[in-house]
């Protein structure tokens, strides 16, 4: 995740990228709130907000599709959350509240190796 703080605005994006040497060929992606599934049509940036007590200013979801590929070097951002009251305790408090989310990445690279990202295992 990367939190800012700008002219009163809080912003926080949860990121995936691909650091490696070749294509990621994406065959799962899995969010987990408190090491439950989240449905993908659940809006996460809602939750956060809603659970953190704070009004959005502008979020957004973006699911990755089974299949889809990230090239080197690619960043996406996979869910995002701008807040209005842009202080300091705001900021832990959602920060805090977006680290009960988790994420598993199945993928696999161009000869077929498959791997796995766990957020957990950090």
């Amino acid at each position: 995740t990367l939190t800012s703080v700008n002219n009163g605005v809080i912003s926080l994006h949860f990121n995936i990228a691909n650091n490696g040497i070749g294509l990621a060929f994406i065959s799962s992606l899995t969010v987990l709130h408190n090491g439950k599934k989240v449905d993908k049509d659940t809006n996460v940036p809602q939750l956060v907000a809603r659970r953190s007590k704070v009004n959005i200013v502008h979020s957004s979801t973006h699911w990755l599709a089974k299949g889809a590929s990230l090239v080197v070097n690619e960043k996406l951002t996979l869910f995002s959350l701008d807040v209005g009251q842009g202080r300091e305790y705001l900021k832990q408090d959602i920060e805090a509240t977006f680290d009960e989310y988790d994420l598993v990445i199945e993928y696999s690279n161009a000869y077929k190796e498959r791997f796995v990202f766990d957020t957990r295992e950090d």
